[in-house]
This record gives C-alpha cells, sequence and structure tokens, in this order.
C-alpha cells in the first residue's frame, strides 16, 4: 500500500481516536517480507500471511499512557505526539532493533521494534493468531545522550 495513502489513513484514525467514538477503526497493512522471517525466527513460528494491524484502542492507549511530561521523565520518556505516531511506518519498516520479548499480561506475543530517529523510538506489536495479524500495542520514545538537552 501506498505510504502517503497509509499516513492519511493513520491521521484520520488518530483524529478518531481523539474523538469519543465508539467504533474500533482498524488499518491493516502488509508486513514486510523479511521483517516477518526475522520475527518467525525468534519467535519459531511462521508468520506467512500476517499482516500489520494498527488500530484506534492502540492510539487511545498511546495518548492515556504516553503523553503526560512528569509521568514519561520519571519513566526516562518523552511525551509522545501525534507527529511521533506518524513516525511508525518508518519504525516498522526499517527497525534498527527488533526482537521477541515475551507474553503479554494476556498472553499474547510481543515484539519489539526500535529505530534511531534522533531519539530512540519503540514500538511494542503483539501477535493475534486468529486474524494473522500484528497489532500495534503500545509505543515509547527515550532520550538519546545527544538528545538530552
Amino acid at each position: 500500500m501506498n505510504e502517503e495513502l497509509l499516513k492519511e489513513q493513520l491521521e484520520a484514525l488518530i483524529s478518531l481516536a481523539k474523538s469519543d467514538s465508539n467504533t474500533n477503526e482498524t488499518i491493516v497493512f502488509e508486513a514486510n517480507h523479511e521483517t516477518l522471517v526475522q520475527m518467525g525466527k525468534q519467535f519459531e513460528k511462521d508468520l506467512s500471511g500476517y499482516n500489520f494491524q494498527i488500530d484506534m484502542y492502540a492510539i487511545r492507549h498511546i495518548f492515556k499512557e504516553h503523553t503526560d511530561a512528569k509521568k514519561e521523565e520519571a519513566r526516562g520518556q518523552i511525551v509522545i505526539t501525534e507527529s511521533d505516531i506518524l513516525l511508525v511506518f518508518d519504525v516498522l519498516n526499517q527497525p534498527d532493533l527488533l526482537f521477541y520479548d515475551g507474553k503479554s499480561r494476556l498472553g499474547k506475543d510481543i515484539f519489539v521494534f526500535q529505530k534511531l530517529i534522533g531519539n530512540r523510538y519503540v514500538i511494542i506489536k503483539e501477535v493475534r493468531e486468529g486474524k494473522k495479524r500484528i497489532a500495534l500495542h503500545s509505543m515509547r520514545i527515550f532520550k538519546t545522550k545527544e538528545n538530552q538537552n
């Protein structure tokens, strides 16, 4: 799918997530084949045919849990903005580091994608086997030493 179209869809999803809407809109897009192979090796499972997913609830979670400056500073993290969320495709398509991180509290398998884009962007994805999707779970940003000022 066209990256510009995906960003437009994500912008619309962000707007919807900030509204009072109760619908759960979802963006589903093709995962990079090499990324799926790398994930599958770590996970010891064939992830062929899986797609990436971003839904409104994940966006709401990010805004609820990662936009308070005091909380984020205490965690050693940076407040996440709408423009940061739009970088999710850059992190997913070309991560500097990708690793399996065990199970979530709900028993879902978790992968972490990291990429330096000025700061260290961390995307947490969970494997949803029923629909063959790897869904956005959360996002964090950590300051790098170069950006401590």
